[in-house]
């Protein structure tokens, strides 16, 4: 970070060229890209953007304008504005579109996540296979994109939308085929393969697997792995340590997953599901106040539309299941909170949320 502000520094002192707007275009963007796996204040991004932005402009370059959209969105969306990173890799699809291969391959890996991010999985789904068959079919496309992470990651980003669309078993053979291609272990925290794999696992009901994937995806990222890779895996963890039925355990991972990402201000797309999963352990624990402030965090984040979409899923069944066991619940209020859950599986037409829903309001209805 510090040798690309030394950048910009000595450039204020050259006389501008192209090479020169070039080289404060693709600075700024160096360090909005270290800002968003070390961490940065939100004013600082802006200004960082509003900054290249200009730059851009003045270059009329395509490429480092689209480079500089989905570097400064996806900061914004792992730091919880998820809708300002789909507004973003949108309007860098745009600028990618009738250019060379590599360019409009990069381009839809980034659109399919912050797709994925906004809780539109079929979309999701549909632009990285979409993106996956060009790299298959378009001559040359796979070697010039043999050394780029965005290939790996665009078949997790399928993966998880096609476990949500009712695909669990393509899902998981998808990861696991990613797994036993790619044996380096810093490659498999950056990609996140174990800690996709454990989510897809305990959506399909799998626990000992879900786990076991789960405590290597926290090994790796402990390891090899940046803040965001730690929040990820301890996120999916914390969840099969609940639904496991280990309270001490789920606790304590997301605690220190939660401190970390606050502290950081990176993964934050996962506090409000982090919220509600720590929520959700407290209330099995018998503390019913301590689930409601954690809560009440997490729906006031989901208000302001803050988090990844999938996450507000959680929150709403952590509400249902915190006005259902109070001693004198309101059934006017738990039919409410049910409705809402109801109308979130429609929205994202999730399989594995649709009979966790169910199943909830069964349970309820004994």
């Amino acid at each position: 970070m510090r040798h690309c502000r030394r950048v910009t520094t000595l450039l204020a002192a050259v006389p501008e060229s192209r090479e020169t707007l070039m080289l404060e275009l693709t600075s700024r963007i160096a360090l909005l890209e270290i800002g968003r796996i070390a961490g940065i204040e939100e004013r600082e991004a802006r200004s960082l953007f509003d900054e290249a932005h200009a730059v851009a402009e003045r270059l009329q370059d395509k490429a480092g304008h689209a480079f500089l959209l989905t570097s400064y969105g996806r900061l914004c969306g792992l730091a919880g504005d998820v809708g300002q990173y789909l507004a973003c890799a949108e309007r860098a699809t745009e600028f990618a579109e009738g250019s060379d291969a590599v360019f409009e391959f990069e381009m839809h890996s980034v659109l399919a996540h912050a797709q994925l991010a906004v809780g539109r999985l079929a979309p999701a789904r549909a632009t990285a296979e979409r993106a996956l068959t060009e790299v298959a079919r378009v001559a040359g496309l796979r070697e010039a994109v043999g050394h780029s992470t965005a290939p790996g990651l665009c078949r997790v980003w399928w993966a998880l939308a096609s476990a949500h669309l009712g695909r669990t078993a393509e899902a998981e053979a998808a990861l696991e085929a990613l797994l036993a291609e790619e044996s380096e272990r810093a490659l498999q925290a950056l990609y996140g393969t174990h800690a996709f794999l454990c989510e897809v696992l305990r959506l399909r009901g799998d626990l000992p697997g879900a786990l076991a994937h789960g405590r290597r995806a926290v090994e790796l990222a402990e390891e090899h792995g940046s803040v965001f890779s730690r929040v990820e895996a301890a996120a999916f963890l914390g969840a099969a340590e609940l639904a496991d039925g280990d309270l001490t355990a789920a606790t304590s991972v997301l605690e220190r997953a939660l401190a970390l990402a606050r502290n950081r201000r990176t993964a934050l797309w996962y506090e409000p599901r982090i919220l509600a999963t720590l929520a959700d352990a407290k209330l099995a624990a018998g503390d019913r106040s301590g689930a409601r402030a954690l809560l009440s965090e997490a729906r006031e984040l989901v208000d302001r539309g803050r988090g990844w979409r999938l996450g507000a899923f959680d929150v709403a069944l952590a509400w249902v299941r915190l006005l259902a066991s109070e001693p004198a619940s309101d059934r006017t209020a738990i039919e409410s909170a049910l409705e809402s859950v109801d109308a979130l599986t429609a929205e994202l037409g999730s399989d594995p949320y649709r009979r966790i829903a169910a199943l909830e309001r069964a349970r309820l209805a004994t």
